[in-house]
């Protein structure tokens, strides 16, 4: 069996740093070249531009804001030189709710391996929009 393709590697890092809450380990695996989009109408549905608004007004916010308790559940990884492709359950708990479900998270990578884009695509946009409202 061959090794993960490196792109696989590094969203695995960002996967596990993220579920570790070790938000520091993941300004390392992204630059000031990133601009991440998350799809939908809550408050955190928007456009992040650098490895800084990304972590601290997104990463921070969600961790911030479920008191620690979403997390990350890989289901499919797919990568190639340019993109990868996750699927993955999240869960989390804030203020009496529970969100239960899958995203669909997206990577765009340039030709020296920096991510440049990316995106957080929720399965049931409604329920994701409702939890983080």
């Amino acid at each position: 069996m061959t090794d993960p393709h490196p792109n696989a590697q590094r969203i695995s890092r960002w996967l596990q740093a993220f579920n570790d809450n070790n938000l520091d380990a993941i300004k390392t695996i992204f630059t000031d070249a990133l601009v991440y989009r998350v799809a939908g109408h809550g408050p955190i549905s928007r456009e992040y531009r650098g490895v800084e608004d990304y972590v601290t007004n997104l990463l921070g916010w969600v961790k911030r804001h479920s008191d620690n308790t979403v997390t990350f559940e890989p289901v499919v990884l797919l990568a190639d030189d340019h993109a990868v492709m996750l699927l993955a359950r999240i869960t989390a708990q804030r203020a009496g709710k529970r969100l239960t479900g899958e995203n669909v998270f997206m990577f765009r990578f340039d030709d020296a391996g920096e991510c440049i884009e990316g995106r957080t695509i929720p399965v049931d946009q409604a329920a994701f929009d409702a939890f983080w409202s």
